[in-house]
């Protein structure tokens, strides 16, 4: 009786799985962030620079006064050294 519940429980976890994927609420075929092009290059000023400067800058740009942790992002040769 036990294993007859089990299949039966496994048959309509399947079922439901195929009918959301039917429905369209299940994509298998990829997300949107898969089908994005990537850039040949990466150039810091116009790719990386803007995300540290949204994110990062308060605390690790310019000003001296702000800066923890002596790390300054907002000049390139900064940002890569180690």
């Amino acid at each position: 009786m036990r294993y007859r519940i089990i299949i039966f429980a496994v048959l309509a976890f399947l079922v439901g799985i195929l009918f959301m994927y039917k429905k369209g609420v299940l994509d298998f075929e990829g997300d949107e962030y898969a089908q994005l092009k990537l850039p040949e290059t990466v150039d810091y000023n116009f790719h990386i620079k803007p995300i540290l400067s949204d994110n990062c800058y308060t605390c690790h740009g310019p000003d001296a006064n702000k800066r923890k942790a002596g790390l300054r992002l907002d000049l390139e040769a900064n940002a890569f050294e180690e």
